[in-house]
């Protein structure tokens, strides 16, 4: 620092963590956190969970409650805030830790009144909570991903896959043992295969008893901070899959970090922040689709390449950049930023709720069972597999909108329910709901990708099972189903679906590349924007 220069001096931080080192939120985002602050050189006291047991004659200058909290922790935030502090409110999941929240509203509305941030783990649950009038009146939403779990430092070495009988693969799941679940189709195709030697289960101890009883081809073994990471790198694979209902598709990815941290290959559920990770270090293979599909990645040679990969540059790269000390220091950043900020930002009551027209309107049109965070899912079924549309109505008919209502209209697999000479007056229908300039995004299976799978492999292709997935179930529907409203009645090229866009009043048409489903190349997208002057 040269003569006369001046730095300006680091924050003291004052963290509540939800709960001790057993709970991943909690080592992750609180106590790791906190020890990474430190590593720094802040200046930082540790709370007990739902406690304000730390309260020290001097005020912190950024206060940290995960998603808990206490009467004391109540005056403690505003008493910071008071003082010209920050105060975080950190939610990562909605699990066992904010029961409170439910049984004592007042003193939730109480805690968020007192703060400057809400951190979230995903952009997907910093839009629901954008949606949330009591959470939307907090002057910034960050979102703070997870570190990479079971490292103090720098990344493990790459081992050695361990020894197995020839052929055969050792696989694991881990997590908390309700959570074991949406899982269980997806274990029980991996239990089928011919190249599974072992498959381990390892969750909370209290869990471990029921869990053998219940499934005794498993081994099932309790979890244990200590040796985890070293068991983990005992397995080639591990099964990851969040369940599909609003909650877990705000999940993160920090079950998939661990995994690729130390080396092991993660098998994850197309959900979003699985599939997101995937993209990002250009290793799509690693997402399944439905438990067949999960079967055929289960092959020792495709393990191993997938295990070569993810030693590759753009997946250490990412491992290197949500390494602890790195979220640390990122955070670390952003609050820096803010206290540099306009002292009037940090004392002033919370910013007023923005209207209503800010927050984008999205609907998922024929949502069956793939209910969408930030979407009104709209659907003709009452339910499907047990999930219910925020709207039910046949969505030939979308007299529940009003007209230049929506900023985006998507329908994922659902263009081809419907008969040819229909699907004009029914994109018109679409149409008339979106705002001017708002977008209407078609996927569904591509006509071109259909045949020509059929015609390469044509015995195989005509069965009804999951080798007809490319194929027969593209023309026809899945008939597993045994349902005519999902059965198909017309198919598209990318250039015919853009035709009928164009003639129900959609431009800037374009094909993109497919988000959900099987994705390319059984899969298209086509988008199109609503003309903001009429032609």
């Amino acid at each position: 620092m040269s003569p006369g220069s001046t730095m300006s001096p680091l924050p003291s931080f004052e963290i509540h963590p939800s709960g001790g080192l057993q709970a991943a939120s909690a080592r992750l985002r609180g106590i790791g956190l906190a020890r990474e602050l430190q590593r720094l050189g802040c200046s930082v006291s540790l709370g007990q969970a739902g406690a304000a047991d730390v309260l020290a004659d001097a005020l912190p200058d950024v206060l940290v409650v995960q998603k808990t909290a206490s009467p004391e922790i109540v005056l403690r935030a505003l008493a910071v805030r008071a003082n010209g502090g920050q105060v975080v409110f950190d939610i990562d999941d909605w699990g066992d830790a904010l029961p409170w929240a439910v049984r004592d509203p007042a003193l939730l509305a109480d805690l968020l009144a007192a703060c400057t941030v809400v951190s979230v783990d995903t952009a997907q649950r910093a839009e629901v909570l954008r949606r949330d009038p009591a959470y939307a009146a907090i002057p910034h939403c960050w979102v703070l991903p997870d570190p990479v779990d079971y490292v103090d430092g720098a990344l493990p070495a790459a081992a050695p896959a361990a020894a197995r009988p020839p052929g055969k693969l050792a696989g694991c799941w881990f997590g908390n043992g309700p959570n074991l679940a949406p899982a269980l189709p997806y274990l029980q195709a991996a239990l089928g295969t011919d190249k599974l030697g072992r498959f381990s289960v390892i969750t909370n101890s209290q869990f471990v008893a029921q869990l053998q009883l219940a499934m005794p081809m498993l081994a099932v073994e309790a979890w244990q901070l200590e040796t985890f990471a070293a068991r983990l790198r005992d397995h080639d694979f591990c099964l990851l899959v969040h369940d599909t209902n609003t909650e877990g598709l705000q999940k993160s990815n920090n079950k998939m970090l661990a995994a690729l941290g130390q080396g092991v290959v993660p098998l994850v559920s197309n959900t979003p922040a699985y599939a997101e990770t995937a993209r990002l270090i250009g290793i799509p293979e690693l997402v399944f689709d439905s438990p067949a599909d999960l079967a055929r990645r289960i092959d020792p040679a495709q393990i191993a390449a997938l295990r070569q990969r993810i030693q590759g540059p753009a997946c250490q790269q990412l491992l290197q950049q949500l390494l602890p000390a790195s979220v640390a220091a990122d955070f670390l950043a952003r609050v820096q930023a803010l206290r540099q900020a306009p002292a009037a930002l940090l004392t002033t009551p919370a910013a007023p709720t923005p209207p209503a027209e800010a927050v984008p309107i999205r609907l998922n049109l024929g949502c069956g069972d793939m209910l969408l965070p930030g979407y009104v899912n709209v659907d003709v079924a009452a339910e499907r597999r047990g999930r219910q549309p925020d709207v039910v109505c046949d969505i030939r008919d979308l007299s529940a909108f009003p007209d230049n209502h929506a900023d985006e209209v998507m329908a994922i697999h659902v263009i081809e329910h419907f008969y040819r000479w229909e699907v004009v007056d029914l994109i018109k229908e679409w149409v008339r709901v979106l705002k001017p300039g708002g977008q209407l995004v078609l996927e569904c299976p591509n006509l071109l990708s259909a045949c020509e799978a059929l015609l390469a492999k044509p015995e195989q292709a005509a069965q009804p099972g999951q080798a007809g997935s490319r194929t027969m179930w593209c023309f026809y529907g899945d008939p597993s189903w045994q349902d005519p409203l999902m059965c198909h009645r017309w198919l598209y090229t990318p250039q015919s679906l853009a035709q009928v866009m164009h003639e129900a009043g959609l431009r800037e048409l374009a094909q993109k590349a497919p988000q959900f489903k099987a994705r390319h190349p059984r899969d298209m997208r086509v988008v199109g924007s609503k003309p903001v002057t009429l032609a």
